[in-house]
Formats: C-alpha cells, sequence, structure tokens
C-alpha cells in the first residue's frame, strides 16, 4: 500500500500525518491527501524531530475525556518576566502571539520589521532576553536583521543574543536558511501558546525546570456571529481563549486587515507587479492562519507557490476571492 494510499485511508478525525518522499512536493496532492508536513528524504534526525513536535502541538484532543478525578492537573510553562522582542510586520500575528507571551508571564517588546529589531537590541538600556524574529517582512527581513545582530555582537563583544526564527514553512531547507543566518532555533507559524512557549523554555530556562500548574481558565467570552466550516475551531478556541475580552477587538481588526490586503492584491494583479503581490499574499495566508481560516490560507499558500515557481506569470487570484 503506497503511502499517499495510506493517508487518502486514514480515519476521521485524522491523525497527524508526516509524509517522507523522495519527489516534489505537488500542492494539489498535498492538498488531497491532508498530510501536515512533508519532508524530503533522506531526513535528518533534527528536521524529523522538528516535524514531530510541529503536528503534535496542532493535535486535536481526544474525543473521549480521562475518567473523573484520575486526570492530571494541566500544567504549562511559566516565566518571571524575562523580556522577550516579538519582531512581527502582520498586526494580528503580531497581536495574538503578543498576547500568547503575555499570559506566558513573559515581557514584552515589539517590532514591526527588522531594522526596528535592529535597533531595539542595539539601543536598549536592558537587553531582550531572547528575540522571536519573524523571516518575511518588507524592508530588513529577519535573515539580515539576524545577520546584522551577529555582527555587531561580535565587534562590540556582547554576548550571543537568543534568535528564534517565526516562519510560514516547514520544510528542511527553510530551517537550514534560518540557521546559516545565525538564528538559534525556529517555530512554524500558526503556532501554538504551547509550542512558542515550549520553545522559548529551551533557551530561558534551566535545565530539570519544572512546569507550573496552569491557571484556572476563565468564562470565555461568546462566540462569535455565523461560524462557518471554513474556521478550523480548534485554533480559533485557543485564540479566543488567549485573547480574552479582547477577541471582539481582534476580529475587528481581522476582518479590516483581510478586506485590506485582498484590495491590494486585486491592485497588485491589474498592475502586473508579481513582488508585490508574493508579499500580500503571504501576508493574507498569515493574517488567516492565526484566526484558523484554514481554507484560505491553504488558497493563499498555494497562489504564494505559484508565484514563487512561475515568476513570468500572474496567479488567478479567484480562489482567494471565494474562500
Amino acid at each position: 500500500l503506497a503511502g499517499s494510499q495510506t493517508c487518502t485511508a486514514a480515519p476521521k478525525p485524522a491523525m497527524p500525518l508526516i509524509m517522507l518522499s523522495s519527489s516534489n512536493q505537488d500542492p494539489a496532492q498535498m492538498a488531497g491527501l491532508r498530510v501536515d508536513v512533508w519532508l524530503d528524504k533522506p531526513v535528518r534526525q533534527s528536521d524529523l524531530h522538528d516535524a514531530i513536535s510541529t503536528v503534535l502541538q496542532h493535535r486535536p484532543a481526544l474525543a473521549a475525556a480521562p475518567p473523573a478525578g484520575r486526570a492530571p492537573a494541566p500544567r504549562a510553562l511559566q516565566f518571571s518576566g524575562e523580556r522577550v522582542l516579538l519582531v512581527e510586520d502582520n498586526p494580528i500575528t503580531r497581536d495574538v502571539g503578543a498576547q500568547m507571551l503575555r499570559r506566558r508571564g513573559l515581557t514584552v517588546l515589539l517590532a514591526e520589521d527588522g531594522l526596528k529589531a535592529l535597533l531595539a537590541v542595539q539601543g536598549a538600556a536592558v537587553p531582550p532576553d531572547l528575540v522571536l524574529m519573524d523571516v518575511q517582512m518588507p524592508g530588513m527581513d529577519g535573515y539580515t536583521a539576524t545577520r546584522e545582530i551577529r555582527a555587531w555582537e561580535l565587534a562590540s563583544g556582547r554576548p550571543r543574543l537568543p534568535i528564534v526564527a517565526l516562519t510560514a514553512h516547514a520544510l528542511p531547507g527553510d530551517r537550514d536558511k534560518c540557521l546559516a543566518a545565525g538564528m538559534d532555533d525556529y517555530v512554524v507559524k500558526p503556532y501554538s501558546a504551547e509550542a512558542i512557549g515550549t520553545v522559548i523554555a529551551r533557551w530561558l530556562m534551566p535545565p530539570g525546570h519544572e512546569a507550573v500548574p496552569e491557571p484556572a481558565p476563565t468564562a470565555p467570552p461568546r462566540a462569535p456571529a455565523d461560524p462557518t466550516a471554513c474556521i478550523d475551531m480548534d485554533r480559533f478556541e485557543q485564540v479566543r481563549a488567549v485573547m480574552g475580552d479582547a477577541i471582539g477587538d481582534l476580529l475587528d481588526k481581522v476582518h479590516e486587515t483581510l478586506q485590506a490586503e485582498i484590495a491590494g492584491i486585486r491592485d497588485a494583479t491589474v498592475r502586473g507587479d508579481a513582488t508585490a503581490l508574493r508579499e500580500l499574499v503571504h501576508r493574507l495566508k498569515n493574517t488567516a492562519g492565526d484566526i484558523g481560516a484554514m481554507l484560505l490560507h491553504e488558497r493563499a499558500a498555494q497562489t504564494e507557490r505559484q508565484i514563487t515557481r512561475e515568476n513570468t506569470t500572474m496567479p488567478d487570484i479567484t480562489p482567494l476571492d471565494t474562500a
């Protein structure tokens, strides 16, 4: 039985699936197989570890609850005010990510692009303890900002600052590019509070540190009106729990941001500006993924891949309008 047939036959709700393949990844085939992460063979141990960590963080809860009185209290990583610089140009990703960090007890500093991140690190009276660096941003991107920080550290004799890449891609080549730029670790977007907390703890907590009990959650706000099957409710519930009472403001901001991004995509298509189109589609993909709008996220990802592979042609953006 071929691996693709096994994936197709997987029961619903499907278990997390990682495909090991020696052939090129076809977007249409990927979408049809419900594969979470594709890895090109030969697979390195570190890449397989990262892929397994990624899919387990997005695993849906088991349908059957454990017997009453036997389940241990949920535990979560809680920090003690360590300073984390979050570098992210997408306002939705930035808002959700910052709130995830604050709920873990971290002090959050914000920068909207690589240049502002560089200036924040170099000019800080109290430097951050760790940087979460988006890799694809307008102006100075995360790779360039990281190289500049490493050069500054070397020239000034500063200690090495942990820099964790935030990337929308989970392929081995992307990880290699992050490490080559001087980054220490990476997280795949959209990330969960557990995934980002685990990676931060790897660099800021001493070995053997024990997680502390998760605080009892407060009553969640009412669900937004007109939920659709296009929404990954597991992801949305995570975001709603993180944002608390601010979820309404976030959804208003999401609506405005999506409208602006789609309008910009239409304009770039009319002008035939493939560079601007790719940047806008990438932003749209991240915005959709942040709140669990996975149909739009996947169609934006497919469009982004088309632009990357077909530099001389403009892709059909109709699927984005209908998502």
